[in-house]
């Protein structure tokens, strides 16, 4: 399911893997959706842009070695709701994309109703585990999103552990394939998150905006939720300059942001 792969970057300071992250494809306006619609554009877009969509396991591996292709990027689905598999498996496969698609092993077949979620978020049907299986035969890859999607830093280790350990194991357990890839609940991590991240997974990925590069750390890569991308010239725009510039300065904006909450 991957696309074309083009030739190697040459030059390893330049080398960006963007990630994108979409959660809900839907059309109920939360702030977890896009709706099908959209997702439709965007892949249209990447697509005649020249994309070649990767697996987060592969894009981060080629990006450690240092021979990424050409406008190389990933796309990733936090939480497992059932609508990536109802409009995105479908669209996926008509471009000929694959992507990663990060599940809470503790809330299969439910709804995403963790006792951390904010009670304004809508709840929605996940995923079960026969449609898992039916998205990783179609060449989907499957990553772990922790047992109960709890806030991570603050835990005690043996929580952080079983949170990292069980959800993939589980996973494994069901899908029959090796699970090695981690996405943080709500992107939050901390030394002692990392220190076990780090013993267990091959990568994991973060909530920091921003683009995967070679000096990136791979147990918290940087991602680009699609909110940042909804202006239309921005996915036109991904893998330019003028793109990077605009990232940037969300990501200080929102930096800031949280520097005036917390004091």
């Amino acid at each position: 399911m991957l696309g074309p792969v083009g030739p190697a970057k040459r030059n390893s300071a330049e080398r960006r893997l963007p990630i994108l992250t979409y959660h809900s494809l839907d059309d109920c306006g939360s702030v977890l959706s896009t709706s099908p619609a959209a997702f439709a554009r965007h892949l249209q877009t990447l697509r005649e842009s020249g994309a070649n969509v990767l697996s987060l396991r592969d894009g981060a591996e080629r990006l450690r070695r240092g021979d990424l292709p050409d406008r190389a990027l990933v796309i990733t689905f936090d939480d497992g709701f059932r609508t990536v598999l109802e409009h995105g498996l479908p669209l996926l496969s008509r471009h000929g994309f694959t992507a990663t698609v990060f599940v809470v092993s503790g809330y299969v077949g439910q709804t995403n109703s963790w006792p951390s979620q904010p009670a304004y978020l809508h709840r929605q049907r996940l995923l079960d585990w026969p449609e898992i299986r039916q998205l990783a035969a179609a060449g989907i890859d499957i990553g772990a999103h922790s047992r109960t999607h709890p806030h991570l830093p603050g835990l005690s280790g043996a929580e952080i552990e079983a949170e990292i350990v069980e959800s993939r194991k589980e996973i494994e357990d069901q899908i029959g394939e090796r699970v090695d890839s981690f996405a943080y609940p709500y992107g939050e991590y901390d030394e002692a998150v990392l220190a076990i991240a780090s013993a267990r997974l091959s990568v994991a990925c973060s909530a920091d905006l921003g683009f995967a590069c070679s000096t990136s750390n791979p147990f918290a890569l940087e991602r680009l939720d699609v909110y940042y991308l909804q202006a239309s010239w921005a996915c036109r725009r991904l893998f330019s300059r003028p793109l990077r510039a605009y990232v940037a300065l969300r990501r200080a904006a929102r930096e800031l942001r949280g520097r005036a909450v917390r004091s």
